[in-house]
């Protein structure tokens, strides 16, 4: 757990390196384990090596590979856009990052690497495996403010009124514009956009989600 709350934001060989000793010494000095770096580096949790959905050890890595394998048989059969994937180590440790963060609530990641170097592809595998759907924008000739805007409603609409899981992927090579940063800036922050939606919108998603407030025994006001 540390590792994935510390380690994974160090982007220097040399501070990893550090981090590890770190680990090393606490685990002698206070728990009296005599670990070396290598007894714990390539340790892997997740809840997708069981049907329990259960967060837990996974404990036979040889397995894993075919374990994924027959989940990317059953996305591919499920969507129209394919992938074709090879789960080496590198990236099955990657992935287990991406769908740890996803599954916390409004999980959100910078992803930083070369152009094709699976970071997309690997996201919309974790969100598969969370049962998420994931949805980026679809730039083409003319789009703008407007078109990002109406895109950001539903994806909010999605995951707000509807209640279903989502993953927004965004790259870089999609900032048409600076609001744009700012925009995610705010989903961030305070997971809502100032004035995206307009006040027939918000009656549309009151009507919506008054029965879940009601199944919930919570008073149906708008600010709830």
């Amino acid at each position: 757990e540390s590792a994935r709350v510390f380690r994974d934001r160090l982007i220097s060989i040399e501070d990893r390196k550090w981090f590890d000793g770190q680990c090393v010494e606490r685990l002698t000095e206070k728990f009296e384990m005599k670990w070396k770096a290598k007894d714990f580096n390539g340790s892997l949790f997740g809840d997708y090596a069981s049907g329990e959905k259960r967060y837990a050890p996974i404990t036979d890595m040889e397995a894993l590979p075919k374990a994924l394998d027959e989940f990317l048989v059953e996305y591919n059969s499920s969507e129209s856009n394919q992938m074709h994937l090879v789960f080496f180590q590198d990236a099955i440790m990657h992935m287990s990052r991406i769908a740890r963060v996803l599954r916390q609530p409004r999980g959100n990641a910078l992803l930083i690497g070369m152009g094709g170097s699976g970071r997309q592809s690997l996201t919309r595998f974790a969100a598969f495996l969370n049962d998420y759907q994931s949805k980026s924008i679809e730039l083409k000739r003319g789009y703008g403010e407007v078109e990002w805007k109406e895109d950001l409603k539903s994806i909010m609409y999605t995951a707000g009124a509807e209640g279903d899981g989502i993953v927004f992927i965004f790259s870089d090579t999609q900032v048409v514009k600076e609001s744009f940063l700012e925009n995610i800036n705010n989903i961030l922050n305070s997971g809502e956009v100032p004035n995206l939606f307009e006040p027939e919108d918000l009656d549309k998603i009151i009507n919506k989600i008054k029965p879940k407030l009601a199944n919930e025994g919570m008073p149906v006001t708008r600010g709830n």
